[in-house]
């Protein structure tokens, strides 16, 4: 099965779905983006971007503050 992405079943998804896995164990990509917003919106609002400091890591800490369990990159082949 082809996923939205075209690779096939992404280990990072839920099986047979193209739904990220995640720590609400939210299953229906609709609930999961509601969940995603309201947290999401709520960390932006406190996140003060250093825009003098814009490197890969930054980037990665910036991803960091706002998913918060997203700790390191991930690669899909």
């Amino acid at each position: 099965m082809t996923d939205k992405y075209g690779v096939g079943q992404d280990p990072y998804c839920s099986p047979g779905t193209s739904i990220l896995i995640n720590l609400l164990d939210i299953h229906s990509e609709a609930e999961l983006e509601e969940a995603e917003v309201e947290l999401t919106s709520f960390r932006l609002k406190n996140f003060e971007p250093d825009f003098d400091n814009l490197t890969f890591a930054y980037l990665c800490h910036i991803h960091w503050y706002l998913f918060q369990q997203a700790t390191k990159p991930i690669t899909v082949r």
